[in-house]
């Protein structure tokens, strides 16, 4: 079938079972050679340093929240590089181009899901938020012929060097990436 790899959900606690469930499944990716996405683990507990095919992980409150509630807003998502994304990379899905500006204009959807935030905003987030797997969070006719739908396939995958060069929690956050000589 040639699949690259798997993203598996709903590993929401960490008991033994869910640990030992968790570090069989990153068995099995590394022995037939699949990357791993594990949205909706445990906590961080740096997995991405166990092997090369373990990609990223959620555990955080990620866009998918836009759907049902208000909890997303930017100081929410300028708090995270602060945080959960110090231990390694995080499945957030950014880039959302159905969106408010702020939050009174936004409204809670599913079936048409928004994000709070510009365009720009979104798309910014692909480069601060590290995931070398990283998913577009709309549907895909959201994207056709829009402003700035390329912009993720131009974003590396890895980066060999982040300056944070300033920022404030839940304020804002300057940083620089370096991919080779990118």
């Amino acid at each position: 079938m040639e699949v690259k790899g798997a993203k598996v959900n709903f590993v929401d606690c960490d008991n033994h079972q869910m640990m030992a469930f968790s570090h069989r499944t990153m068995r099995s990716a590394a022995e037939y050679r699949l990357m791993l996405d594990l949205h909706g683990a445990y906590w961080p507990t740096g997995l991405n340093r166990t092997g090369p095919h373990f990609m990223t992980q959620e555990r955080l409150l990620g866009a998918e929240y836009n759907e049902w509630g208000r909890r997303i807003t930017q100081t929410h998502d300028v708090i995270l590089p602060f945080i959960r994304m110090l231990i390694g990379p995080r499945d957030y899905t950014p880039g959302g181009f159905r969106n408010a500006t702020a939050p009174p204009a936004f409204a809670p959807c599913f079936t048409a899901p928004s994000v709070m935030g510009t365009r720009a905003y979104q798309l910014a987030m692909f480069v601060v938020y590290e995931s070398p797997v990283q998913m577009l969070a709309d549907s895909p006719d959201a994207y056709d012929r829009a402003a700035g739908a390329d912009f993720q396939s131009l974003v590396p995958a890895s980066w060999d060097e982040t300056p944070r060069l300033a920022g404030a929690i839940g304020e804002y956050i300057v940083l620089a990436r370096c991919s080779g000589t990118t």
